[in-house]
């Protein structure tokens, strides 16, 4: 594989128009394997009466050529969560907030409706499923297992609180499966989706006896995608450390199960303690560990990057990890950001005067990407400078755990990375993030920035934007090219362009 970049001023672009509200879940990238093939966007663009509003579907290819559009009414009392697709259809999940349900969607790639899923929830238990269309937080409730079908997670009311995991094929005659955690269970039990192919879904479940309560217990558990029985349910235990798993993999050649997480003092409480490094456990397709690692921050992170004795990093703070991977060659990379917490200025201010604005503000900085040989033992930390972001933390969220922190800096989108996406041998990968650079006699400017790994070593390029939208968002594209479209509130328009980075 070779990969080498260079910006170009020639961009394949489409615009859309009479576009009444739009928000970054409303679009998305369709793949076929690594690559990607196309994309899909969907927004509201009129209303049809005083109960119905108009939505449009398009579906485009790899070269932003228009290959289906659909006109869809539905309820004003539904709001879009998500959209995910899956190599052969395409889901999108609502949430219709006056009969207290979500409703799935299922089109193939004509923008033809497949057919139409339907559940209860009780958005006590699932805040997300409360925001309105103006909301800018990410639902992480579907997920696509290639070629099969959809996972779709949702909180329910059993003795306290419990998981459901649906299961919706694209085949019309397979009804699916709904697996349902114990219901009278006298623990908290949540769910989080790790991997999965066609054969088992793995899960991250945590146990926790009350929703203050210090004792956190996790599981690693895994579904047959067949029938929707559990394979196994094991723990995530150690007799020296609490563990606080981050990100899954299942290898598609054995099956096995590789989670990385974080780990602390025994008895800590991951969601507000200080971790002392990263470990990797892997399972096989039984439930048993056949490895584990530990990578300290003080004893080994630190060879690379000054970490003090709190596993904090010198003069920046903390990493939240977007994307794990493992490439052809066994090595195993882990792709986070910098941030910390910093103190508002504006919200000090603003308290002093008697106001509710938070005190803290959050700063996210540099990223970096840790390197590890096939059985996880840190091989290098390379650092890629970019502009520091900041974001104000809403009241209530300055004393939270950095743990915790993080999932909210994601779930709000403050982070500046963008995506990975993987060469299609497996070799190698390019990271896409937004930067701001601000150049010495020149106008401040908005940059993608990419880093790339090409016969493993590292390059970087950036492309300028000259955005004029209210809002801009970078996704992979076809090889050689990002796609970058912005949304001009004003003018209700979205502009969609491919900018060139060949490789």
């Amino acid at each position: 594989m070779g990969i080498c970049l260079f910006s170009s001023l020639q961009a394949q672009e489409v615009n859309i128009g009479k576009v009444m509200n739009f928000q970054l879940r409303n679009s998305g990238p369709i793949y076929s394997g690594n690559q990607i093939d196309g994309y899909y966007f969907f927004y509201q663009v009129d209303k049809v009466d005083r109960k119905t509003r108009a939505y449009l579907l398009k579906i485009y290819d790899d070269n932003l050529k228009e290959v289906a559009s659909k006109l869809i009414n539905a309820p004003k009392y539904y709001s879009l969560l998500e959209g995910s697709f899956n190599g052969v259809t395409l889901m999108l999940e609502f949430y219709d907030y006056k009969a207290k349900q979500i409703v799935l969607h299922q089109y193939d790639r004509d923008a033809e409706l497949i057919n139409e899923t339907k559940a209860a929830v009780n958005p006590k238990y699932s805040p997300v499923f409360m925001q309105q269309e103006g909301s800018e937080i990410r639902a992480d409730f579907l997920h696509p297992i290639k070629y099969q079908g959809f996972i779709n997670m949702r909180t329910v009311k059993n003795s306290k609180i419990g998981y459901e995991i649906q299961f919706i094929s694209i085949d019309r005659t397979n009804k699916g499966w709904t697996y349902k955690s114990p219901t009278n269970s006298k623990l908290l039990e949540v769910a989080s989706y790790m991997d999965g192919n066609s054969d088992l879904a793995a899960f991250i479940v945590m146990k926790k006896p009350s929703l203050l309560s210090s004792k956190l217990s996790t599981f690693l558990q895994a579904i047959d995608v067949g029938t929707g029985k559990e394979l196994f349910t094991a723990p995530m235990i150690d007799k020296s450390y609490s563990l606080f798993p981050l990100k899954g993999n299942v290898d598609p050649e054995t099956g096995n199960i590789m989670v990385l997480g974080q780990y602390f003092k025994l008895g800590d409480n991951p969601m507000k303690d200080k971790s002392l490094g990263l470990f990797s456990y892997i399972f096989d397709t039984k439930g048993n560990i056949v490895n584990k690692s530990y990578v300290g921050w003080v004893k080994d992170v630190s060879k690379f990057v000054p970490i003090d004795k709190k596993g904090k990093i010198e003069d920046v703070g903390f990493i939240y990890f977007h994307y794990m991977t493992r490439l052809e060659n066994g090595k195993i990379y882990a792709i986070g950001e910098q941030y910390r917490k910093a103190v508002s200025g504006a919200g000090v201010a603003m308290k002093m005067l008697g106001g509710s604005a938070s005190a803290f503000k959050i700063v996210t900085e540099d990223m970096m990407i840790f390197q590890f040989s096939e059985d996880f033992n840190l091989e290098s930390i390379e650092i890629f400078d970019k502009s520091k972001s900041n974001i104000e933390l809403p009241e209530g969220y300055g004393n939270i755990g950095v743990v915790k922190l993080g999932h909210v800096l994601k779930a709000y989108d403050a982070f500046d990375y963008s995506f990975t996406q993987m060469a299609d041998d497996e070799q190698g990968f390019i990271i896409g993030y937004v930067d701001y650079e601000k150049i010495k006699g020149e106008k401040n400017r908005t940059v993608f920035g990419a880093i790339v790994l090409n016969d493993e070593e590292y390059s970087v390029d950036k492309i300028p934007f000259n955005n004029k939208g209210n809002r801009l968002v970078v996704l992979p594209a076809k090889p050689g090219y990002v796609m970058i479209y912005e949304y001009t509130r004003k003018t209700k328009t979205i502009s969609v362009r491919l900018e060139q980075i060949n490789y």
